[in-house]
């Protein structure tokens, strides 16, 4: 139940969680100022459990849509955030998932016509690019058609 609890509601419950990787950072060579770094970090909210969350609103979202099975692909970069300064945006972000799911991924038949697997994917992916932390999605559909985007903007 309370690993129920963790991935419907995102609280850790107490207690850290560590991934492998980070584990092994932490045994490997380095100065004091990292390890203590590292060890503050900690305290943060992985971004893997953020994305994994909405991961998994993002696969009945596509059924409900008529999309069929999609698959969600992430990359987090053992990246941590506050929890509570990440949650305003991770609403907001399960509003642009909708958007990929619904605009951007093509339909499984319309896929299987343009010879595509006939399952969509969705990317998420969070990463320091530079000096910032960086949040993106990306899907696998046909793109935007820009001529029709303009018509319509014509037509308004």
């Amino acid at each position: 139940m309370r690993g129920n609890v963790r991935r419907i509601i995102g609280e850790r419950l107490g207690g850290i969680s560590l991934s492998t990787e980070e584990h092994a950072g932490m045994l490997a060579d380095q100065s004091r100022d990292e390890r203590a770094i590292r060890l503050a970090s900690w305290r943060l909210e992985p971004t893997s459990a953020r994305l994994a969350r909405i991961a998994e609103q993002a696969r009945p979202l596509a059924a409900r849509l008529g999309k069929g099975q999609i698959l969600v692909k992430t990359r987090h970069g053992s990246r941590r955030l506050e929890s509570d300064r990440w949650s305003d945006f991770s609403s907001s972000f399960v509003h642009v998932l909708r958007i990929a799911v619904d605009h951007g991924l093509e339909s499984a038949e319309d896929r299987r016509l343009e010879r595509k697997t006939p399952d969509g994917a969705i990317h998420l992916a969070t990463e320091i690019v530079g000096r910032q932390f960086v949040i993106s999605i990306a899907d696998d559909g046909r793109g935007i058609a820009w001529d029709r985007v303009a018509d319509l903007a014509r037509q308004n």
